[in-house]
């Protein structure tokens, strides 16, 4: 398996020739099914003229829950896991943990206040604040309807990865996890079905890799 990779394919194919506990510590942000796949103008509806508001992303179909396969074979193939939107995915989930991750967007308005995620670890409760748009010149710079900012994954990897770990990322979207590999030093196998996403998050990494900070 090429390491260090953001692979144009689906996480199904790819996990399916891994060995078990092939990978070290598994970072996915799996779809919700809530319908977040793009296509939504996110300008509060009391303001004058929000209805001619551009969408901020092109509507796309991938917002779709992944099933019961697709937990089986995460499982399978990692020895720690950090599962965003755990909330809506728990009964896939199907497992007790003390450790949650707790990301406060601290944003206001009418957004989630929170996003969580479920974590194998033995340990509490942790939280995350930093707002959506860090890193992204005030949101100007997003790729993905849910883009999740750098600073948090790196924070995750600071916190839960060890030294050489292999990281996974079954849904890379933006490629803000890929990058906060480079950045702390980790190898990882990423994989992005979408074309269009594959190609603007390959776009989004490439001065990170120009800067030569991986290893």
């Amino acid at each position: 398996m090429e390491l260090n990779k953001i692979h144009l394919a689906d996480c199904m194919d790819i996990m399916k020739d891994m060995p078990d506990n092939y990978i070290d510590l598994a970072v996915v942000d799996p779809p919700y099914g809530i319908g977040e796949s793009g296509g939504k103008s996110r300008t509060k509806k009391n303001r004058p003229n929000s209805h001619l508001s551009k969408h901020k992303h092109e509507k796309k179909e991938w917002d779709i829950k992944p099933n019961k396969e697709y937990f089986d074979e995460l499982f399978r193939i990692s020895k720690n896991q950090i599962i965003w939107g755990a909330n809506y995915l728990s009964t896939l989930i199907n497992k007790d943990s003390s450790c949650w991750i707790v990301w406060d967007k601290n944003i206001g308005g009418d957004q989630a206040d929170c996003d969580l995620a479920w974590a194998s670890f033995k340990t509490a409760i942790r939280k995350f604040t930093g707002h959506p748009f860090i890193g992204t010149k005030g949101g100007l710079t997003r790729i993905h309807p849910t883009q999740k900012p750098v600073v948090l994954y790196r924070w995750i990897l600071q916190n839960y990865a060890k030294e050489k770990d292999l990281i996974f990322d079954s849904h890379s979207g933006s490629g803000s996890l890929a990058i906060a590999c480079i950045e702390e030093g980790f190898n990882y196998i990423a994989c992005e079905l979408d074309p269009d996403y594959h190609r603007a998050s390959i776009e989004r990494i490439q001065p990170y890799l120009d800067q030569g900070k991986l290893f």
